[in-house]
C-alpha cells in the first residue's frame, strides 16, 4: 500500500507478493469517491486498462446518485442512471451484494456504513477507496485484510506498481476528454483540482506516465 511499505528492497504495491504477479487488486469503491464525475472516470479507465478491479454494491449506487442529485438538482437522473448500467456492462463483476445476514463485524464509527465494509468483504477486497478513512478504523480493517485508500493513493500506487495500466488508463482518459480538449498541462491540472495527485508520486511521474508510448 502506498506510504507504508514493507522493509526490504522497494514497496509492495496492493495485492502484490514476493514471487509471480498477482492480478490486479480488487477495489471497493465508496459512494463518496463515485460522486465526482472525474474522479469516476478515472477510475474507470483504470479498471478498463487492468490497473485495478473496481467493486461497488446496489446501496452505493443508490448512495451517490443521489448525493449528486442533491448537490446538481439540474441533472437529469436518466442520465446517472446510464452512467450506472454502463459500469454494470463495462464490469460485469463489479456489483457486489451488501448483506451477509451471518455475518458479525465489530461496529463501526457510523452504523450506516456497515454495508461498505460487508460489501469489501464479498468482494475480497483488498481496499476500500474512500474519502472517509476515519470511518473505516484501521482495528477493525487489519484483522478482516483490509485497508482503506484515498483516490490520489490509489492513483499514486497504481503508479508504483503497475505503470503500463495506468499509463494506458490515463491517456486514454485524456483523449476522451473533448470538450475541451486538454493539453498534457491542462489534463495534470485537472488531476490536482481533483484532489488525485499524492505527493508520493508528485506530478513528475505522472506526467512521465502521460508521455509513455504504447507498445
Amino acid at each position: 500500500m502506498t506510504g507504508k511499505g514493507r522493509k526490504g528492497k522497494g514497496r509492495e504495491g496492493l495485492g502484490s507478493r514476493k514471487h509471480g504477479i498477482d492480478p490486479p487488486p480488487i477495489v471497493l469503491v465508496d459512494s463518496c469517491v463515485w460522486h465526482r464525475s472525474f474522479t469516476r472516470n478515472v477510475l474507470r479507465h483504470l479498471a478498463i486498462e487492468g490497473a485495478i478491479r473496481i467493486r461497488w454494491s446496489r446501496t452505493i449506487e443508490m448512495e451517490w446518485i443521489a448525493s449528486v442529485l442533491r448537490v446538481r438538482p439540474e441533472i437529469a437522473r436518466a442520465k446517472l442512471l446510464s452512467v450506472r448500467d454502463r459500469f454494470r456492462v463495462e464490469f460485469p463483476d463489479g456489483l457486489v451484494p451488501d448483506r451477509l445476514p451471518r455475518l458479525k463485524l465489530p461496529p463501526l464509527p457510523d452504523p450506516n456504513d456497515a454495508h461498505v465494509l460487508v460489501a469489501a468483504i464479498s468482494a475480497q477486497a483488498s481496499a476500500i477507496c474512500t474519502l472517509d478513512r476515519g470511518g473505516f478504523p484501521d482495528r477493525i480493517l487489519r484483522p478482516l485484510r483490509l485497508s482503506t485508500l484515498s483516490p490520489k493513493a490509489l492513483l499514486a500506487d497504481c503508479v508504483l506498481h503497475r505503470l503500463p495500466a495506468t499509463a494506458r488508463a490515463l491517456q486514454d482518459h485524456r483523449a476522451n476528454l473533448t470538450t475541451p480538449r486538454y493539453s498534457i498541462d491542462a489534463y495534470l491540472e485537472a488531476l490536482h483540482r481533483a484532489d488525485l495527485v499524492a505527493e508520493t508520486i508528485g506530478a513528475d511521474k505522472l506526467r512521465a506516465a502521460l508521455l509513455v508510448k504504447p507498445p
